[in-house]
């Protein structure tokens, strides 16, 4: 990988010289299958 920051993500055309998004999150995207238990409720002021 070209970047350190880079790290963990699988390498594909976006990760040549030029910027390819589809490439990127086909080859990197996981989906979440868990729910919503995780979020915070909404604080007073977003909940305005």
């Amino acid at each position: 990988m070209k970047f350190e920051q880079w790290q963990g993500f699988v390498p594909g055309t976006w990760s040549d010289d030029g910027i390819d998004v589809r490439d990127f999150i086909q080859k990197n995207y996981t989906p979440y299958l868990g729910d919503e238990s995780f979020l915070c409720p909404a604080t007073e002021k977003s909940a305005k």
